[in-house]
């Protein structure tokens, strides 16, 4: 395919559009939203994508990571924990939920939450639904987390995994939805919260635990959620504009 600045294409798919990336974040999953006015007090609309760095949960995903990396620390610590981490970088906390009928919302979550993925997720259930507590009550008490509603089936065609600190694409290939993971953005974030929690919070824990932690709930979800689609590695480099096929995410159930 002739280069072209403004578009990647993804091999047998077609192409999406680069956009440069924001100080903010979002879960993987590309679905629309409507608006969720019942918890908190901001809610970004996508349109129908920001920038964010996208990983499994968003900011709930980092806690759970947080919480396997770190066993000593009960739910409740780690959430706040991590919103104040998010409040140093100028960052709304960030969750949604969907209309899928499983109440929690975000898959990542709700994998976790179920008690069926313990040996998978590293964590008890328990003390997903706790964090999942503690989210909704300082969201009630006014805390600027953000919530968007996800409608509709998951139809996802494959999985993007971006590697760029300055870059992303949207997670649309010619209008078909693919999940997207900022990869290199998501472990740059992972090595500024383990910065703040050992000289902030004087919770011991390294980014090395944080990204495998993270790495192992991750690759739960994608088995169980995306298990059979195909990976695409997308990393710009001038002159070039075509993903990686990089294989397909390992099945899980």
């Amino acid at each position: 395919m002739a280069y072209n600045p403004e578009l990647f294409y993804i091999p047998d798919h077609g192409t999406t559009s680069i956009i440069g990336a924001t100080n903010t974040s979002d879960c993987v999953d590309p679905r629309l939203l409507e608006l969720a006015p019942d918890f908190g007090t901001i809610v970004f609309k996508r349109t129908p994508d920001h920038g964010a760095e996208k990983s499994p949960g968003a900011t709930a995903g980092k806690i759970m990571a947080l919480m396997l990396a770190v066993p000593r620390l009960d739910p409740i610590s780690a959430t706040q924990l991590v919103i104040r981490w998010e409040a140093s970088e100028i960052r709304h906390p960030t969750i949604h939920t969907d209309n899928s009928g499983h109440q929690i919302g975000c898959g990542h979550i709700a994998k976790a939450a179920s008690g069926d993925y313990e040996d998978l997720y590293g964590i008890p259930a328990s003390k997903v639904d706790d964090m999942m507590g503690e989210i909704t009550r300082l969201g009630e008490h006014g805390l600027f987390v953000v919530n968007s509603l996800l409608t509709g089936p998951h139809k996802e065609e494959g999985v993007l995994i971006v590697k760029s600190t300055k870059r992303t694409v949207l997670p649309y290939v010619d209008n078909r939805p693919f999940f997207r993971f900022d990869q290199t953005r998501h472990d740059a974030r992972l090595e500024s919260l383990a910065r703040y929690a050992q000289g902030v919070e004087n919770v011991v824990v390294t980014g090395k635990q944080l990204r495998a932690a993270a790495k192992r709930q991750r690759n739960a979800t994608l088995g169980l959620i995306a298990g059979g689609l195909p990976i695409y590695t997308v990393t710009f480099r001038k002159g070039y504009n075509t993903a990686i096929f990089s294989g397909r995410v390992p099945r899980r159930n």
